[in-house]
């Protein structure tokens, strides 16, 4: 099997929040998710208890642990009584580590070494965050003018987390497996670069320098996505962090994310997400 250099597995370790906050949620929580949640989560609960069904297995979520969750992965969460945790959402920018962590990890409590550390980093969320309001439905999740220092603080948390995830995974051997290759690297990276004006795929398989319907093949065989599907994940992406992060109207957040229609961008918001952009602004862990 053909050796893959570091480059060739991910090049990119940037991710994006996408929301966060220390809330408590009862029995109302209990919802099926069934892959709707296209992103990662990483709990600290505090007080309380709750259930995940994990590609069908039961997980106990409870204090005194830190839990990495793959919401690709999630079918159910189970509340009975009571759950106070501090949380956070989050994509990578690199398909090539997103795929790294879909294939090695879909539940995962991080190990006490880092316990204190990530502890310490995620009650910034309280500084971070506006604490979410049932009354205030629409108020954007983040807090307005909040330092560098704290975003990056948040980041490096979840970095940590990835690190021991990557640490104690084979995730080289597991991307190895689903036949990542140089050449997609070039195809990767021009629609990183013009995925918001959402290149044709002959446009993208000839940076592989590879037949539109074998790249096409080959990239879904890899990642399990197409190309387009792919692209739209990343301007979904944009649109879910303005929608947390910013004072945006749906409109404005409608065109940074490639869209001229905001209305056909709410359709399309509301498909892939399963919820309107509002609703969206609205959710708790």
């Amino acid at each position: 099997m053909e050796r893959l250099e570091r480059d060739d597995v991910i090049y990119n370790f940037n991710v994006k929040l996408l929301a966060g906050g220390i809330d408590c949620v009862d029995c109302s929580w209990t919802r099926d998710i069934k892959g709707k949640d296209p992103f990662f989560k990483i709990y600290l609960p505090l007080e309380g208890e709750a259930e995940l069904i994990i590609n069908g297995n039961s997980k106990r979520v409870l204090p005194g642990n830190i839990y990495f969750i793959s919401g690709w992965h999630l079918d159910r969460q189970i509340c009975r009584k009571s759950l106070t945790t501090a949380w956070l959402h989050f994509v990578p920018d690199s398909i090539l580590l997103q795929h790294a962590l879909l294939v090695c990890a879909d539940f995962e409590i991080i190990p006490k070494r880092d316990y204190l550390q990530i502890k310490e980093t995620l009650q910034n969320v309280r500084e971070v965050f506006r604490p979410y309001d049932e009354s205030r439905r629409q108020t954007p999740q983040f807090l307005e003018n909040v330092p560098d220092y704290l975003v990056c603080r948040l980041k490096a948390g979840i970095l940590t987390v990835i690190s021991d995830l990557l640490a104690e995974k084979d995730y080289v051997k597991a991307v190895e497996q689903k036949g990542v290759k140089l050449r997609l690297q070039k195809a990767l990276e021009y629609m990183d670069a013009n995925f918001l004006s959402n290149p044709s795929l002959n446009d993208i398989s000839s940076k592989a320098y590879m037949a539109p319907n074998y790249f096409h093949k080959i990239f879904k065989e890899t990642f399990g996505l197409t190309p387009f599907e792919y692209m739209l994940d990343k301007r979904m992406n944009i649109a879910k962090e303005l929608l947390g992060f910013s004072s945006l109207n749906i409109k404005q957040i409608a065109e940074q994310a490639g869209y001229n229609d905001e209305f056909y961008f709410s359709k399309v918001f509301k498909k892939h997400s399963g919820v309107s952009p509002s609703k969206f602004r609205t959710l708790k862990i």
